[in-house]
């Protein structure tokens, strides 16, 4: 009997030589994603699922929570991404179904819905300054933020994950996925560099 094996969308494309990219991009989508939705006012749905996550379930926009390698993103005000390794995922989202089945709740494997692409590098707001119509550069987006935001012409998720040197996710859909690699690719292509104006002090009066 033959094996099942998993196949991510980027698995065809070879990554781009390192020294002709201002930052590196890598496909990280090897992890699984879990879709929880749970009442906005059902703070004993949120408490039963901290319980087996080990944290609080955000509640604050564009915000996150995290213990050992699992993590929750706030998506919207019942609506979290849990992101885990793949190999645990059956255990989790049995734990969480468990937890959760006296609750109304809706909780879904969504692993292969998306790519998740990571980019990091001194380079890296600068480059996703190209690809992303918001401030980069804002003090808000600091590790631990999501925001759903428009990579190049597609929908996607951008997620802070760490700073000096700067470190993103970004989910997008999975038959996007080439596309997305191709525009981040080129974007962060070395003979392209981007000056960006940054805020001065003013002088002194």
């Amino acid at each position: 009997m033959s094996d099942i094996a998993w196949t991510g969308p980027l698995a065809h494309r070879d990554p781009a030589a390192s020294d002709a990219l201002d930052i590196e991009i890598a496909d990280r989508s090897d992890i699984s994603v879990l879709d929880l939705r749970i009442g906005s006012k059902d703070t004993k749905a949120r408490a039963a699922a901290s319980k087996v996550l080990g944290f609080d379930l955000p509640t604050d926009p564009r915000s996150s929570a995290s213990a050992s390698d699992v993590a929750a993103y706030w998506f919207s005000i019942d609506q979290w991404l849990i992101i885990a390794p793949r190999e645990g995922l059956v255990a989790l989202e049995q734990a969480l179904a468990e937890a959760l089945g006296s609750h109304r709740h809706a909780l879904t494997d969504v692993s292969d819905m998306r790519a998740i692409l990571r980019v990091q590098g001194e380079s890296c707001r600068a480059v996703l300054s190209k690809c992303i119509p918001i401030d980069m550069y804002a003090d808000e987006i600091a590790p631990g933020y999501v925001r759903r935001v428009t990579l190049g012409e597609i929908a996607a998720a951008m997620i802070c994950v760490a700073d000096d040197p700067d470190v993103f996710d970004l989910l997008v859909f999975r038959s996007y996925a080439d596309y997305a690699m191709t525009w981040l690719e080129e974007a962060a292509d070395a003979g392209r560099s981007l000056s960006l104006f940054r805020p001065d002090t003013p002088p002194a009066v």
